[in-house]
C-alpha cells in the first residue's frame, strides 16, 4: 500500500514539474522585449511635415504631430537629451548647436 502511494504522488509531482516548466518556457519565449529609439528633433519634425524639412526651427506643430505619428506606431516618448551649443575659439568665435535627442521605447514581442 505504502509503495503505491508512493508512486502515485511522485506521478503527480512529475506531471506537475512538467507541466509548470512547460508553461514557464511558453511564456519566456513570448515575453515583451523593450525596444529603444533614438531620432533627432529634425527627424520628427519631418515626419510630422510628410518628409519635407520644416521651413524654420521652431516649427512646432511639426514637432506635435510627428510625436503623434510615433505614439501612433507604439512608440511612447522617454526621455529627452537637451540641445546645445559649443563654441569654438579658434581665430575667431564658432558655434555649432546640437540639437536634441528624443528616446522611445515600445515593446516587442520575441521571435
Amino acid at each position: 500500500m505504502r509503495s503505491l502511494l508512493a508512486c502515485l504522488f511522485l506521478s503527480f509531482a512529475t506531471i506537475f514539474v512538467v507541466q509548470n516548466s512547460t508553461a514557464q518556457n511558453s511564456t519566456d519565449s513570448a515575453s515583451p522585449q523593450k525596444v529603444y529609439r533614438v531620432i533627432e528633433r529634425l527627424e520628427i519634425d519631418k515626419l510630422g511635415l510628410d518628409g519635407k524639412l520644416p521651413a524654420n526651427d521652431s516649427d512646432e506643430k511639426a514637432l506635435e504631430r510627428g510625436l503623434n505619428l510615433l505614439y501612433a506606431d507604439g512608440w511612447e516618448l522617454i526621455a529627452v537629451e537637451g540641445g546645445r551649443m559649443r563654441t569654438f575659439n579658434g581665430g575667431g568665435d564658432a558655434a555649432l548647436v546640437i540639437p536634441p535627442s528624443y528616446i522611445f521605447c515600445r515593446s516587442e514581442r520575441g521571435e
